[in-house]
């Protein structure tokens, strides 16, 4: 459904703070950021073109969160300063309802809890990957066909194994799929904040090693994928991280630093990957491009 569907018989509606402003298709598509990237701040909305300006969007925002559409966060960066994080709000449930295929408990759920530190430190990160890979996409000619949120992309499935039934799921942080003189790449995010101890890191890799084995070629009609692990640890954790992929044939694993990431872009910077001595980019084996 588009925004335009999904705001009728919203546009004129007035909140409950008697807040009187209409609602535009525009305001329906942050709705929906917001729902998928469960939290964003000011300037990632500016980034990803919802508005012209610093100014129009601050007066935009200030009457959304009036309105309860969404809620302002102020979000500690350092131990002086704080930034202001947006997230979703009940007045806009019965919206995003109508823009994405989800059930409205799970967007209610979204909209009603209360999100820890971590939790939007996470979010905060993937949004920051998202505009790296753009901006790197742009500037060397890439395409960026596709950015699937981790509400999007996560996918439960039953494995049969010698006659038994066993559900599995595997929740990438995103997808992205990234066109390159005519072929198509198929890349998995996950973005590690060094909080994770090794183990959990190991069994996150296993599942999708699982997925490679027929899983991912069923639902993306494709054959390989790689997963790019992007960290905010050193060469360290790099290596702890890369250690735990050397029995895993499939799919091919990446690592790199966020400040290579940054500093080099993410399609340039040096990405390490088991059983390859020499740095590699982020691409698997292309896949042509139907015309």
């Amino acid at each position: 459904m588009s925004a335009a569907q999904g705001l009728e018989g919203f546009m004129t509606r007035t909140p409950k703070n008697n807040c009187n402003f209409r609602l535009t298709v525009r305001d329906g598509c942050v709705f929906k950021e917001v729902f998928l990237s469960r939290a964003i701040d000011r300037d990632s909305l500016i980034a990803l073109g919802y508005y012209g300006s610093v100014a129009r969007l601050n007066n935009r925002l200030t009457k959304l969160v009036g309105g309860r559409y969404l809620r302002r966060i102020a979000f500690p960066t350092r131990p002086t300063s704080c930034q202001s994080v947006y997230l979703l709000d009940r007045e806009a449930i019965d919206i995003v309802t109508r823009l994405v295929d989800f059930d409205r408990c799970e967007i209610a759920r979204v909209a009603r809890q209360e999100p820890t530190r971590a939790f939007i430190e996470h979010s905060l990160l993937i949004v920051q990957l998202r505009l790296l890979i753009e901006q790197d996409a742009r500037r060397r000619g890439y395409k960026v066909e596709t950015f699937g949120h981790e509400a999007l992309v996560r996918h439960e499935y039953v494995e049969v194994v010698r006659g038994k039934q066993f559900r599995r799921i595997v929740k990438p942080d995103a997808y992205v799929a990234v066109v390159h003189d005519g072929v198509r790449h198929h890349m998995f995010l996950e973005a590690d904040r060094a909080n994770v101890s090794i183990a959990q890191e190991r069994r996150s890799y296993e599942r999708y090693a699982r997925y490679a084995n027929g899983v991912f070629a069923d639902a993306y009609n494709a054959d390989s994928f790689n997963v790019c692990v992007i960290t905010l640890g050193g060469g360290r954790r790099v290596s702890h991280l890369l250690n735990q992929t050397k029995n895993i044939e499939q799919p091919k694993f990446r690592f790199a630093t966020l400040d290579a990431v940054r500093r080099e872009g993410f399609f340039g910077a040096v990405w390490e990957s088991s059983g390859i001595c020499s740095p590699t980019s982020p691409f698997v084996e292309p896949v042509e491009v139907s015309r």
